[in-house]
């Protein structure tokens, strides 16, 4: 964005610009309901699984929990980091979504 003076409509500082948003509210609350139904029927469809992997735990012998093969944990700093793609550093455009419901009239 360029600013100018007023006085000789010079440019006199540019600068980049950063716009944020969020979803509509009503788009965020049908989200909210569908990740909660996912949750629902998610936790129904692994509850036997769990009850099976619980009860044999519990019937182990520690020991053998213990002596038991351990996994492999890799980790890497934040910086090590690489997305498959990657953006511009400045977009060049800004879609804004807008919910006439959350404008009080008021």
């Amino acid at each position: 964005m360029g600013f100018l003076d007023p006085s000789t409509l010079e440019v006199s500082h540019v600068s980049a610009v950063t716009i944020t948003t969020t979803l509509p509210i009503a788009v965020t609350q049908r989200f909210r309901i569908l990740v909660e139904a996912m949750i629902d029927r998610l936790d129904q469809a692994i509850e036997p699984i769990r009850r099976r992997l619980d009860d044999g735990l519990r019937q182990t012998n520690p020991d053998a929990l213990l002596a038991g093969a351990r996994p492999t944990v890799l980790t890497k700093a934040a910086e090590d980091f690489e997305p498959r793609s990657k953006r511009t550093r400045y977009p060049t455009r800004q879609t804004l979504y807008w919910d006439q419901t959350a404008i009080s009239a008021e």
